[in-house]
């Protein structure tokens, strides 16, 4: 038999393959139901998809600035103490009411305590600020932990750095996790997390994420209700601003108008009438102090307005008998001061009539 190079068998099979192609491939291809619509579903899911993914993002984003924003107004001591306030006497404003009673535990009965669901949890109200306060000492216990490894990387951990660890481990155990007072239990954690961190405990395991399982369950709902506070504090100051701007809109009083005379700055200042004076007017001099001029004419328009007797036909004791003030003034038994032009044109008169 002949030999046949492989360039004549590439080629004739490339010739069986397109008749092949030619006879059969449609009617192979219309075995199969038709898939126009699966590009545009494809399309369609993966725009759904990054819409989503760059909602996630977002609020990602916005939960990081939460917790940021969190652990910064609990480093203030009056802030904190705001939130605590918060967390004890409002607690109707971010939890539902619960119905269900827990049943009666071995290391201390809590069915007397207050139950609200938050976040979609049911957890103890009267734990919240021990919640809060675990958290803060479990961050200070982390810090301690990081210093430690630092510490020793240099070369300068020692025992006494050591068993400060331990000790603030135990502190915290013993006031939260394994209480002397009933229930031992004081934060809203399960029993299962509990005897997990002390298990780790007691195997000398003290590091960095010892609190770690049970800070997970307790600060989502402290986040929740600091989001709950921020909102409400913020309600209160927008009320508190719009309060104020009604306090500051008042009537802006008539300078020009009539003297009411029945104020008690007036029965301060010594006061003198003057029949040639037109307009109201207050001088000051160091050797007679303050004195205040009031024309005749708008005293006598102010008084027959009011239906009210002139100074020199029946004066009040009360109206112009001051109540401190030992400048002379105007009374029943005090004739008023007269400007000096008025004294002269008195004097020309009766040298005129002599």
């Amino acid at each position: 038999m002949r030999t046949v190079s492989c360039e004549v068998l590439y080629t004739i099979q490339d010739l069986v393959t397109k008749s092949l192609e030619g006879t059969w491939f449609k009617q192979y291809q219309d075995t199969f139901p038709p898939c126009s619509a699966v590009g545009s579903d494809s399309c369609l899911r993966g725009a759904i998809l990054k819409t989503k993914l760059k909602n996630v993002w977002m609020v990602f984003c916005r939960f990081i600035k939460t917790v940021c924003k969190f652990q910064n107004a609990m480093k203030d001591p009056r802030t904190r103490t705001g939130f605590e306030l918060y967390l004890r006497m409002s607690y109707r404003h971010f939890s539902e009411s619960c119905d269900s009673r827990a049943p009666p535990k071995e290391e201390g009965d809590t069915s007397h305590m207050k139950r609200r669901v938050i976040n979609g949890k049911v957890i103890i109200i009267d734990f919240l600020i021990n919640d809060l306060s675990f958290y803060l000492e479990s961050e200070r216990f982390r810090n301690l932990a990081d210093s430690g490894t630092v510490m020793a990387s240099a070369g300068m951990y020692g025992e006494n750095d050591h068993a400060m660890l331990h000790q603030k481990a135990d502190m915290i155990i013993r006031i939260f996790l394994k209480s002397e007072i009933s229930p031992k239990l004081r934060i809203n954690i399960a029993e299962t997390q509990r005897d997990a961190i002390l298990q780790l405990c007691s195997t000398g395991k003290v590091d960095r994420g010892l609190f770690h399982p049970a800070i997970i369950t307790i600060f989502p709902n402290l986040v929740f209700c600091w989001k709950k506070f921020c909102n409400q504090k913020l309600t209160k100051n927008l009320d508190g601003v719009k309060a104020t701007k009604k306090q500051e809109v008042s009537s802006t009083p008539d300078y020009m108008g009539p003297l009411l005379i029945d104020n008690d700055w007036y029965r301060k200042v010594k006061t003198i009438m003057s029949i040639t004076e037109d307009h109201t007017t207050l001088r000051f001099t160091v050797h007679h102090g303050l004195k205040l001029i009031l024309p005749q004419a708008i005293l006598d328009l102010k008084r027959s307005h009011n239906n009210m007797p002139l100074p020199h036909k029946a004066p009040s004791p009360q109206r112009f008998v001051p109540s401190y003030s030992d400048h002379p003034v105007l009374d029943a038994h005090h004739k008023p001061q007269r400007h000096r032009s008025e004294e002269a044109g008195e004097g020309r008169t009766a040298h005129n009539n002599e």
